[in-house]
């Protein structure tokens, strides 16, 4: 006998989001990541990275979010999120952001035609778990940049136009005019900002 949510003459008293039933419980190291990546994206939870895992899509081959990305300095490997279509699994996710990300500035990621045209492809987000405070360390002149910085994945097929939300609410934002924040983008992949363009804000 199956006891689910509690045990023998027991219940349990939790919010469930879905349940998976199986037909075998021997899955391959493979398997097991891919059951793991399609619940880590559809609901924003980020797996355990002690032992770089990427996300593996439906077919055990495409990448959702590649941990490679991060072999050398194990940077961006917080708060994982992202949008993707995986067929197979029935996956559309063309909204997300992570359930882990508490009072540091939440990012909400969507696809701009409420669509992904193409199977397995995904676009993810990390961050490097730094602080939500602004400082001048490694900022362009006259700027300051967040402690807590982002990278964006596309690993597969193009998901197509997206829009980024920041959640400006958060007190750490503490700027009057939303047109005084700019995105700055590491165009060399070197770790630092002095020497990027700054973007227009708004």
């Amino acid at each position: 006998t199956a006891y689910f949510g509690g045990g023998n003459f027991a219940y349990g008293d939790q919010r469930i989001a879905e349940t998976m039933v199986y037909a075998t419980d021997l899955f391959s190291g493979t398997q097991d990541q891919q059951i793991q990546s399609y619940v880590a994206l559809k609901y924003g939870i980020t797996l355990d990275q002690t032992t770089p895992m990427s996300y593996l899509a439906s077919d055990g081959t495409t990448m959702m979010w590649n941990s490679d990305q991060n072999l050398t300095e194990l940077t961006y490997i917080n708060d994982i999120f992202g949008i993707g279509r995986d067929d197979n699994s029935d996956l559309l996710q063309v909204k997300s952001k992570s359930q882990q990300q508490n009072s540091y500035g939440i990012i909400t990621l969507s696809t701009t035609s409420g669509t992904i045209p193409t199977d397995k492809a995904f676009m993810t987000i990390g961050d490097n778990g730094g602080s939500a405070n602004f400082g001048s360390a490694q900022a362009p002149s006259g700027y300051q940049v967040l402690g807590k910085r982002w990278q964006v994945q596309e690993p597969a097929a193009d998901v197509g136009n997206v829009t980024m939300y920041i959640d400006m609410a958060d007190s750490q934002f503490n700027v009057a005019n939303a047109s005084n924040f700019h995105i700055m983008v590491d165009t060399d992949n070197d770790g630092t900002f002095f020497d990027e363009s700054v973007s227009n804000g708004g």
